[in-house]
């Protein structure tokens, strides 16, 4: 790499890039190519690139800014027109990071575009201008620039473009350069250019002719009629003639009421009111004949009488009676004999026998359906307080004593709560598995009195 720069010339001049990426220093081989580096310089005092784009990436070949409409076809030098090109046999394509001026593929086109070599490219060589070299490690920054989305739409333009926000001057090696416009100036002269061709967009739109609809059908030279024409409401002979007889005051639509009386009513007769005529003598005036029929219509109408609520409901009850009066009469006579057997033969089976009174079989059926007969397990009376004085009764055996069969402790006292005692268990209380163990230890002590050992028994 270091045989490269030696062939090289040495550079003067210097001008420094900021992007999104970080800065990019560039170096300028001012003597060898002295137009391309004062158009350079020139723009970059002016402030010609800054806030542009780099509107072509091509990764692994270039990354080419420069155009202030960032679409590649525009730019301008700083001689007012396009330049010749500056070869020179030491300055060749032969690595990356060298800077070179764009052209339009013409000889001598060259403008305010310029490009950054991302590899070796020897298939420009003898076709573009070599006016400068990226400097240092800034040439990782140029490279991460390289590094965006391209458009699949586009060729070479990136999806979403990097920005270059502002070029400066380090070393200018041309002392007598002055620039054309300060970079204050020229933003206020681009601001101008924006307002003035928004504006001119503006008017072009304006007077713009509206686009046909060709999904219409079109009829003839109804095509290229205006929408302010086709607006107009059409004319009819009392606009157009002057004549007596048609009258200039519009006429408007008259309507029938048809809210409360139908128009099939005034066909059948059964509501007098107004007739219209049917026909218009032709011969008499046109105004004398709408104002009669304006007359016939504001004749009052004759609406019917509306009926209220409670006699509304009158009426459908009296429909209900009547309708009920005129039904089949002889299901509801069978229906009354089919009771009337059912009735019969219920009295017969409940009838008393002889010798009991019914007083008798009255109180021994209502014995169990007296309430305060009846009484639930384990409710309390009201009337018991001397409960604590209860006594056990052992039906006539005694408790205690010499002729006393029963011993103390052949009484016990069983708790339903307790279900894994032995007298539990005994009774069927508790769950199924110790139930079931009970009953085989139950077995096997009946067996071991019995002198017989279970499992040779069985």
């Amino acid at each position: 790499m270091s045989t490269l720069y030696v062939t090289e010339p040495p550079t003067d001049g210097k001008v420094i890039l900021y992007t999104p990426k970080g800065e990019i220093e560039i170096e300028l081989w001012s003597k060898e190519a002295p137009k391309a580096c004062k158009n350079f310089i020139a723009l970059t005092l002016e402030g010609y690139f800054d806030n542009l784009v780099w509107h072509r990436i091509v990764p692994g070949f270039i990354i080419q800014t420069g155009d202030p409409t960032g679409t590649g076809q525009g730019g301008e030098s700083f001689f007012g027109s396009p330049f010749e090109n500056e070869l020179h046999q030491r300055l060749r394509f032969n690595r990356r990071g060298l800077v070179a001026m764009a052209n339009t593929g013409e000889k001598n086109s060259n403008d305010s575009q310029f490009f950054i070599t991302l590899d070796s490219t020897p298939e420009l060589q003898n076709k573009h201008t070599i006016f400068g070299r990226v400097a240092g490690s800034t040439i990782y920054n140029v490279l991460a620039l390289a590094n965006v989305e391209i458009s699949e739409s586009e060729p070479d333009r990136p999806v979403y473009p990097p920005k270059l926000n502002r070029a400066e001057v380090v070393h200018n090696p041309f002392s007598d350069l002055v620039p054309r416009i300060t970079p204050e100036e020229r933003i206020v002269q681009n601001q101008a250019k924006a307002m003035a061709a928004e504006r001119a967009d503006s008017l072009k739109r304006k007077n713009k002719r509206p686009k046909k609809n060709v999904t219409l059908l079109s009829f003839g030279s109804e095509e290229d009629v205006s929408q302010e024409e086709r607006s107009r409401k059409p004319m009819s002979s009392h606009d157009l003639l002057e004549d007596k007889r048609l009258s200039k005051k519009p006429h408007h639509d008259i309507q029938l009421k048809q809210e409360n009386v139908p128009t099939e009513n005034f066909r059948k007769g059964h509501i007098k009111g107004p007739r219209i005529p049917e026909e218009l003598n032709p011969t008499e005036n046109v105004s004398q004949q709408v104002s009669e029929t304006e007359n016939l219509l504001s004749t009052p109408e004759i609406k019917p009488k509306q009926s209220s609520g409670r006699e509304l409901l009158n009426s459908i009850v009296q429909q209900y009676k009547q309708d009920k009066k005129d039904s089949n009469p002889p299901r509801d006579l069978d229906q009354l004999k089919l009771l009337g057997s059912f009735q019969k033969n219920i009295r017969e089976k409940t009838s008393v026998p002889k010798g009991q009174s019914e007083l008798t079989r009255l109180s021994s059926e209502s014995l169990w359906d007296d309430d305060a007969n009846m009484h639930e397990y384990g409710a309390e009376d009201d009337d018991d307080v001397n409960w604590r004085s209860h006594r056990f009764d052992s039906g006539g055996i005694p408790l205690s004593g010499l002729n006393d069969q029963y011993s103390i402790e052949d009484y016990q006292v069983i708790d339903s709560r307790n279900t894994r005692g032995e007298m539990a268990l005994s009774l069927g209380f508790g769950e199924k598995k110790s139930r079931k163990a009970f009953e085989e230890k139950a077995r096997q002590e009946k067996l071991r009195r019995d002198g017989r050992r279970g499992r040779d028994w069985i």
